[in-house]
């Protein structure tokens, strides 16, 4: 199998498939990220904290850093992207910078992107967890 993680943090994806018993059956798995401290700096042979566990969990994750300089032909025909969308800015716990307004801001953004990789991948399954208040807002997407 192979992988797409988007906003992949610790690598929930991996860690599924691990629990699961089909972690051996992962041929590729790559991970992007948005977020500046997620990612780290990877010039200086950095990681940001989640993809440092990420890399010490899991080895072979190929870390590819900002989501926003992505092309995705690269990965055409993987089996799953997998998007894990920071909560923090559609969560109803968030006070400071949450999102409300649908179609704008980074949360959006960030939804744009891996709808994105979906469309150009054209994996056999995709999985994004989107919390509730996201799915409030009217989205007119058609997936199929």
């Amino acid at each position: 199998m192979k992988i797409v993680g988007l906003y992949d943090g610790m690598s929930n994806g991996m860690i599924s498939f691990t629990e699961l018993g089909l972690a051996d059956q992962i041929e590729r798995d790559v991970s992007f990220e948005y977020d500046e401290k997620a990612i780290g700096k990877k010039c200086a042979g950095e990681f940001g904290f989640p993809a440092l566990v990420a890399s010490h969990n899991f080895p072979n994750i190929e870390q590819r850093g900002d989501i926003f300089k992505a092309d995705f032909t690269e990965f055409i025909g993987f089996d799953y992207v997998l998007a894990g969308f920071p909560c923090t800015k559609f969560s109803i716990a968030q006070k400071k910078d949450r999102e409300t307004k649908p179609y704008c801001g980074i949360g959006w953004d960030m939804f744009e992107k891996a709808w994105e990789a979906v469309q150009v991948i054209k994996p056999k399954f995709f999985l994004f967890t989107i919390y509730f208040n996201i799915t409030n807002a009217t989205i007119n997407i058609n997936i199929i």
